[in-house]
C-alpha cells in the first residue's frame, strides 16, 4: 500500500508538472503567434 501510495502521489506530481508545461507552452505559442500577426500587418 505504501508504495501505491507513493507512485499515486508521484502520477500526481508529474501531472500536475506535465500540464503546467503544456500550460507555459500555449502562452508562449499564443505569445509568438501574435507578433508574428502584428509583423505582418
Amino acid at each position: 500500500m505504501l508504495l501505491r501510495h507513493r507512485d499515486n502521489v508521484i502520477l500526481f506530481a508529474n501531472d500536475t508538472y506535465l500540464e503546467n508545461t503544456l500550460y507555459q507552452h500555449e502562452i508562449s505559442n499564443r505569445f509568438t503567434w501574435n507578433n508574428c500577426k502584428e509583423r505582418a500587418l
